[in-house]
């Protein structure tokens, strides 16, 4: 959009009321709310009685007037009481505290009554400036001097409890004399009210009284503060109130009877999880369906506990008959069904039947169905069973240990004889993805095993899983090899249904899985699985193919970003708000204010306010022009800098004056009335109304005609439409748009008085015009001053008019005052250290009284440390550790950029950062899984960038503001600190421990260097999925950023990876760390109440903490409070729990060092047959293959790899060997720098491997015909990338 515009047009803004009648305006109106506080109160206690409430609808000041009410006796109005309600009504205050001292010389006016009382009623009444009044009227209830105040009683815990059916129920409540009641000067001393009693009482849903608790259930607790109800005592899905009611011996009896009410809600009983196992294809030979139930309520649950119902139909053409009728459990009038349904020989013909149970526990609830279709082969085959692990149960399986291993078991002579043998197929098994339709991810391992008289077919288990996606396995068969090879081959991924339509048969499939968290454990399974089709005599077993490495992950489903919807979004919630640049929405209004000193500068006329005559009686005043030299246009100046403390609307033609100094106006007389009596410089406060939405009327030169058009037209549609030629686009600018960039406007010719206002006069006009430029944000503001500078010398040089030449000149005034104002601004943020993460409008409370009461871990100051550095001595990363005032350890200066440089603020600004980086963010309500018939679905992360996910997590309202706790204990993040970056430089400060041996950062740079040295050649080596690749292997991450409102926080956790410090940048947190062996000890007890991993850092500190300590002896732990700048070293092994108490925003790095670490590390990526990782095998030959370490000692693995290596894909083993240098390179990469670790002889990653690998490297791509050098890759293990080594 142009920024600067010469064409000269008329405009007057103008709201039409024709043909589109506007809703009524309402009237201001008041609200008194009043409330006594505490309504009951002893004579000697303090009470306040509270206004606050009180409202204008306009949120206008209130003017508050007190009074007795007429509820308050005359005798009990002492002038001490009136004094305090007179006090407070010519102070306007909105609450008033009566003292304890004046209450009770009121209350000695009920002389000796020990249980006397009176009422003490207060009116209220409140006005605004409009006079609009109302009043409201409450009291409190006054005990005696003597008589005794009730007793206190709260809560042990929680009130509101959710159990399930099988937990025993607690519930304790404590009880004292009420704290007002001790503090009593004019009790009797020595007199007490005796024992505090305690009833419980009970109520269900349905009865409406209470009963007394023991008449209805058994409590089993000899404390009369406590009921224990023991398990079952519920039935699932219902709902009971219990309530604890307080009261003295000597109890008065007008004294109340305080209580304490629980609510108990029972889980309902979760539909129990079924799978049937048994064949899919079947013979004409026997086989059998067995049910697996697992009840998540009872996992040590017997197949005796719950009834079977079994269903079952044929796949048959209209008119035929139904085989699965004439099965014989079927014929029977009351069939008796258990957990395993048997099919004799020849009881089912050829065809597909469907098999169906339903299942319930014996105890009632809800009913689950599992299904499952066998096709029955016109053939003779034994039956396979099953054997996995007991994944089954629940459907889930740990990522990081890979897919289980399962097996297919097979009886070599059948039960019917030789008929019903094991026939000679070839098999192979499958890992399947299963997402919208079943593909075949990776073939799987298969091997065989003979023995007593049975054959056993076992699948390879590990590699890599993807969290959330489902898997199953498969046992494939084939008449031969070939036709298994022919269905597979040449086909990447392909569908389960593709290679089944080829000639291939599923002889057995495993129950399905989701990769996400560690499973329930347990030992393997047995159940009766899948038949396979009879070929003859002879059993193949597939041979097995090497899969040495994970494939690469399947990329996420790419979600689309509308950033323009989403920029939106913000505006259409900008544009909705309730108060907009410091404005009130009224009906389909604008109200604001604007205070202005005389003269005020404002042309008004009756004329520009048309459409509010239907509302105020046919009159209204409003603004015809705003005029240049008063109050008003200077108000409209400072409303427009970008800078302004308060945001606020600017006046504009077309606007309505509905007060002036809080008097109604309705005509150019009433204002002038008002503002004629102040003085030169004397302040008037003006309310306006404005439209919020209506038509605008745009008034050419003649000859074009006047039109009407909506507030969102272009000029250049309206202009177009009047006949007049423009060749600008503009639009509207009403409520702080800025992307106005002409405004013109024929006014009358006017007269104006000493206090700044104007009058049209008949038959006199004049042309006045005015422009504006405007400068967006990104523009050049010195190029744009330099080149109005230009035209002003053009200007003069020409001897354009006067008038013209002012006009240059005073824009290049207001550029300049700009750009010396930009200038004050950037040099204040320059060197100004923000002290928060936050600015004020997304800040989320702080919560420091959470903080830990005392500091157990070991401390020592950033002093002790940084000498201790200097003389050589390491740190100890075994056990945790707080360094105070870390920010010393920082190069001078560097802490304070460092605070400047990550605030949200700056991050929220940073465009590549708003382009570029996402996070994972899971809405408080989004379950991150859900239960589909008896799978678990993982659900997807919304993917937001940060300027989103501030508004969610810190972002509130002043009429809904964000809480800490429960509304943020969801927002904490943990990012890879290289993704909020362009370049990794940034993060050279926050390296604070350059004196300790760290090895990642050496293998970090290692393989940053490699990559760059690679080039575009990686390209030609890797042809399909290059870029992928290298995001996957190239980034070591051991730097990362945790930021998050506060009371956010992660969940109590083991520390299993590498030790790592953490130092807060900004903000507030607390620490919880304990050792295994105690974590173990407390968990045995008190795991099932408290539900450690779905339990918040918030809640944790809040409930959980003190009920592990007081009820289930946790002591050995330590905690610490971590402010700005200190820093907190957490060791491998340890479990930890952190908590903001503030917006904060910190950065933690990994530590690796130590030669077993190390070597672990490496030798996990490499070469670790134990444990299935076999990629360093990429790099050897069948011949050579007996030089891989350990390998001559283990005859069957050699022999495996021999035939799996020669199986191996050109690009698969190309990838394999990359894989393999790159790590071996970031180890032997330490030589150098960490010579203490003696690398070279540390693990399987020695210097003759690298020469192996890039050797049969270099092999493989000539197999391949590449085009590749690889003279950017060493020959020997220098790993020098100054220059290119030869080949």
């Amino acid at each position: 959009m142009p920024k600067f515009f010469t064409s000269l047009l008329l405009i007057v803004l103008c709201v039409q009321g024709q043909g589109q009648p506007n809703a009524p305006i309402p009237v201001p109106f008041v609200v008194a709310s009043l409330e006594a506080i505490p309504p009951t109160a002893q004579a000697c206690s303090e009470l306040v009685f509270s206004g606050l409430q009180s409202r204008d609808s306009r949120g206008q000041p209130l003017q508050f007037f007190w009074g007795f009410g007429p509820g308050t006796p005359s005798w009990f109005r002492i002038p001490l009481l009136a004094g305090v309600l007179e006090e407070a009504t010519g102070q306007s205050s909105p609450l008033i505290t009566i003292s304890p001292a004046i209450l009770s010389r009121a209350g000695a006016e009920l002389g000796d009554l020990r249980e006397g009382e009176v009422r003490l009623e207060v009116r209220l009444t409140v006005r605004n400036d409009l006079g609009n009044s109302t009043e409201a009227v409450t009291s409190s209830h006054i005990v005696g001097l003597t008589s005794q105040a009730e007793p206190a009683i709260s809560p042990v815990g929680s009130t509101n409890l959710k159990i399930k059916h099988s937990d025993d129920l607690h519930l304790e409540v404590t009880t004292g004399e009420a704290p007002f009641a001790l503090q009593c000067a004019n009790r009797d001393p020595g007199i007490s009210a005796g024992r505090t009693n305690v009833t419980w009482q009970y109520r269900s849903t349905g009865q409406l009284s209470w009963q007394p608790l023991e008449a209805s259930l058994g409590n089993l607790a000899f404390d009369p503060n406590h009921v224990n109800l023991a398990p079952y005592s519920f039935q699932p899905g219902t709902f009971h109130l219990f309530r604890a009611v307080a009261a003295f011996d000597l109890r008065p009896t007008l004294a109340p009877r305080p209580s304490v009410v629980f609510r108990v809600s029972v889980e309902a009983l979760p539909a129990v999880k079924v799978f049937i196992v048994g064949p899919r294809l079947a013979s004409q030979c026997s086989f059998e369906l067995d049910v697996e139930v697992w009840d998540p309520t009872m996992p040590q649950a017997r197949k005796e506990d719950f009834l079977y119902s079994w269903r079952c139909s044929s796949v048959v053409q209209v008119g035929e008959l139904d085989l699965c009728a004439q099965l014989p459990p079927f014929t029977t009038t009351n069939p008796s069904f258990g957990p395993k349904f048997r099919v004799d020989a020849g009881q089912l013909a050829a065809g597909i039947h469907r098999f169906s149970v339903i299942v319930r526990r014996v105890s009632g609830g809800p009913q689950s169905i599992a299904r499952h279709p066998v096709h029955v082969a016109p053939a003779f085959f034994a039956s396979l069973r099953m054997r996995f692990p007991s994944y089954a149960y629940t459907g889930i399986v740990d990522v990081a240990d890979g897919a289980p291993a399962v097996s297919a078991i097979m009886q070599l002579t059948g039960d019917l004889g030789a008929r019903c043998a094991a026939p000679q197929v070839h098999w192979q098994w499958f890992l399947v993805e299963d997402r919208l339709t079943p593909t075949l991810e990776r073939a799987l391992n298969t091997s065989s095993i003979a023995a007593d008289g049975f054959l056993e077919l076992q699948s390879g288990g590990g590699g890599m899983l993807l969290a959330g996606v489902q898997y199953f396995h498969v046992l494939l068969q084939a008449e031969t090899k070939n036709i298994m090879d022919q269905a597979t081959a040449n086909v990447s991924r392909p569908s389960l249904d593709s290679v089944l339509r080829k000639g291939l048969a599923m002889a057995a499939m495993s129950p399905k899985f989701v990769g996400d968290q560690v499973p329930l454990g347990g030992a393997s399974v047995d159940l009766e699985p899948h038949g396979s089709a009879r070929r003859d005599d002879q059993v193949n077993v597939a041979d097995s193919r090497l899969i040495l490495s994970s494939k690469d992950s399947k990329a996420e489903a790419e979600k689309t970003f509308e950033e323009f919807k989403e920029m939106r979004q913000d505006y259409e919630k900008m544009r909705t708000r309730p108060k907009p640049r410091n404005g009130k929405r009224v009906g389909n209004e604008v109200w604001f204010d604007a205070k202005l000193n005389t003269p005020l500068g404002l042309a008004l006329d009756t004329k520009h306010c048309l459409s509010f005559k239907t509302s105020f009686d046919g009159e209204a005043v409003g603004v015809s022009e705003v005029m240049e030299g008063g109050s008003a246009f200077e108000y409209n100046q400072g409303c427009l800098q970008e800078d302004a403390a308060e945001k606020r609307i600017w006046i504009q033609p077309g606007d309505r004056i509905l007060t002036v100094n809080g008097v109604k106006t309705k005509t150019t007389e009433d204002v002038v009335e008002i503002v004629s009596k102040l003085k030169e410089g004397e302040r008037a406060i003006l309310k306006f109304s404005r439209q919020a939405r209506g038509p605008v009327q745009v008034v050419f030169p003649e000859p074009a005609d006047p039109v009407v058009v909506r507030g969102s037209s272009k000029l250049q549609d309206a202009a177009r439409v009047a006949g007049h030629d423009v060749i600008y686009r503009c639009e509207d600018g009403l409520c702080g748009s800025s992307s106005i960039s002409i405004q013109i406007s024929l006014l009358a010719k006017v007269h104006r008085n000493h206090n700044g206002f104007s009058f049209a006069k008949q038959g006199q006009s004049t042309l006045k015009l005015s422009a504006t430029l405007t400068i967006e944000k990104s523009d050049d503001k010195a190029k744009t001053n330099e080149q109005i500078q230009q035209l002003l010398s053009h200007a003069k040089q020409m001897k354009y008019e006067g008038n013209v030449q002012r006009f240059l000149e005073n824009m290049v005034n207001q550029v300049q005052k700009v750009i010396e104002t930009a200038k004050v601004v950037e040099e204040k943020k320059s060197t100004e250290v923000p002290k928060d993460f936050t600015p004020p409008k997304y800040r989320v409370k702080a919560m420091p009284k959470l903080n830990a009461k005392k500091i157990t871990v070991k401390k020592m100051t950033a002093a002790d440390l940084a000498k201790r550095l200097e003389e050589g001595k390491d740190i100890n990363f075994k056990e945790p550790m707080l360094i105070t005032n870390a920010t010393t350890l920082f190069n001078p200066g560097a802490w304070d950029e460092v605070r400047r440089h990550w605030t949200a603020s700056r991050l929220m600004e940073d465009a590549h950062l708003e382009k570029e980086f996402r996070l994972e963010y899971w809405p408080q309500d989004k379950a991150r899984a859900r239960l589909v018939g008896n799978q678990l679905h993982m659900e997807e992360p919304e993917m937001i960038p940060f300027s989103r996910y501030v508004i969610n997590c810190f972002h509130g309202t002043p009429a809904k503001p964000k809480l800490p706790g429960q509304n943020t204990e969801h927002c904490e993040q943990t990012v890879d600190a290289q993704s909020m970056v362009r370049n990794v430089s940034e993060l050279e400060q926050l390296r604070i421990f350059r004196q300790i041996e760290n090895a990642l950062p050496h293998m970090a740079e290692f393989r940053q260097k490699l990559l760059e040295a690679a080039g575009d050649e990686l390209k030609s080596i890797i042809p399909k999925g290059a870029e992928r690749w290298k995001r996957n292997n190239g980034r070591l991450s051991y730097q990362y950023f945790t930021f998050g409102p506060s009371g956010s926080g992660a969940n109590l956790r083991p520390e299993n990876g590498l030790p790592f410090f953490d130092v807060l940048v900004h903000g507030s947190k607390r620490w919880l760390l304990l050792q295994e062996d105690e974590m173990e000890r407390v968990a045995q007890k008190a795991r099932e109440a408290l539900e450690f991993d779905k339990t918040s850092a918030y809640m944790f500190f809040e409930e959980k903490l003190p009920e592990l300590r007081e009820e289930f002896g946790l002591k050995k732990f330590v905690e610490a409070n971590q402010g700005p700048g200190d820093l907190i070293i957490v060791p491998s092994g340890w479990f930890r729990v952190s908590l903001a108490l503030a917006d904060s925003f910190s950065y933690y790095e990994t530590i690796l060092k130590g030669k077993q670490t190390l070597s672990a590390l490496t030798d996990n990526n490499v070469w670790r047959p134990q444990f299935r990782q076999y990629r360093l095998a990429y790099c050897y030959t069948p011949s050579t293959v007996d030089e891989l370490p350990g390998i001559t000692e283990n005859a069957g693995l050699r022999n495996w790899l021999k035939q799996a290596i020669e199986k191996v894909q050109l690009d698969e083993a190309i990838s394999g060997i990359l894989e393999v240098m790159l790590h071996c390179g970031s180890t032997l990469a330490l030589s150098s720098k960490m010579p203490s670790l003696n690398v070279k002889e540390l693990s399987a990653c020695t210097p003759a491997v690298w020469t192996k690998c890039r050797k049969q490297l270099k092999a493989k791509l000539e197999e391949k015909k590449s085009s590749a050098t690889l003279s950017w890759l060493p020959k020997e293990a220098q790993l020098d990338f100054k220059e290119k080594s030869e080949l």
